[in-house]
């Protein structure tokens, strides 16, 4: 992947990039899958998240729906 430009938003990432395999529905499912399971990962050992178990609950009941 050549990044040439991202934005971090509270609830969404912009990025500008260009796949050197020319597959990028490929890169983007692999980004979603790596930082879903770095966020879960995160959210699990925090032991100072005060929402933990409704977060993990959201999360669960929207992937359920999907």
């Amino acid at each position: 992947m050549e990044l040439y430009g991202y934005c971090i938003m509270p609830s969404h990432v912009y990025l500008i990039f260009r796949s050197s395999l020319n597959d990028p529905s490929g890169l983007v499912r692999d980004f979603k899958g790596f930082t879903s399971r770095k966020m879960l990962k995160i959210i699990e050992d925090n032991p100072q998240e005060s929402r933990k178990e409704w977060i993990l609950w959201m999360f669960e009941r929207a992937g359920k729906k999907n």
